[in-house]
């Protein structure tokens, strides 16, 4: 079975998750450079806890266990459709922004639009603070990238298998 359309959805998602790493990991970085009266004891302790605590929620709650298997799902499904236009638009449709329920639809859009306004405004922000929230949000995107490409690739694996009895049988439980 030809998976392109899968495939180039799992890559586009994945590229734009890692272009935000990338755009993000520098200003992490320039912390190192902080004014020690702003980045004190406090300052590592809460940045520490920032980081684990969206690492556990963005991470793993968001993205691993909603985000990810909504995207695989939406891009397995490509490639049994016909139209070609919804498969060249295949990293938006597996992220629900087209071609998808009416609820889905209003949910994504409305999310895309509050992180937009949400990255403008961080934007504005000072050296320290910035590199607070973008530490925060660097390694739960690395988690969101990796995790969709390893999902896909299981997933995939797993559709390409020979059915069995057992394996039919384990296939409907789910």
């Amino acid at each position: 079975m030809q998976r392109w359309a899968s495939t180039w959805a799992i890559i586009g998602v994945a590229a734009l998750l890692m272009q935000a790493v990338f755009r993000l990991t520098p200003h992490v970085v320039e912390v190192r450079h902080c004014d020690p009266t702003t980045c004190n004891g406090l300052y590592w302790t809460l940045l520490v806890v920032w980081v684990v605590a969206n690492l556990y929620t963005e991470g793993y709650r968001a993205f691993h266990k909603r985000f990810i298997p909504r995207v695989v799902g939406r891009a397995l499904e490509l490639d049994r459709e016909p139209r070609l236009h919804l498969r060249l638009l295949a990293p938006a449709v597996a992220m629900g922004l087209l071609y998808a329920p009416r609820a889905r639809l209003v949910v994504s859009w409305v999310f895309l639009c509050l992180l937009v306004v949400l990255v403008t405004w961080v934007r504005t922000w000072s050296v320290a603070p910035r590199a607070f929230i973008d530490a925060g949000v660097v390694l739960p995107l690395l988690w969101g990238a990796l995790g969709l490409v390893w999902q896909y690739r299981a997933r995939s694996r797993e559709d390409c298998l020979p059915v069995t009895a057992a394996g039919a049988a384990a296939t409907e439980e789910r």
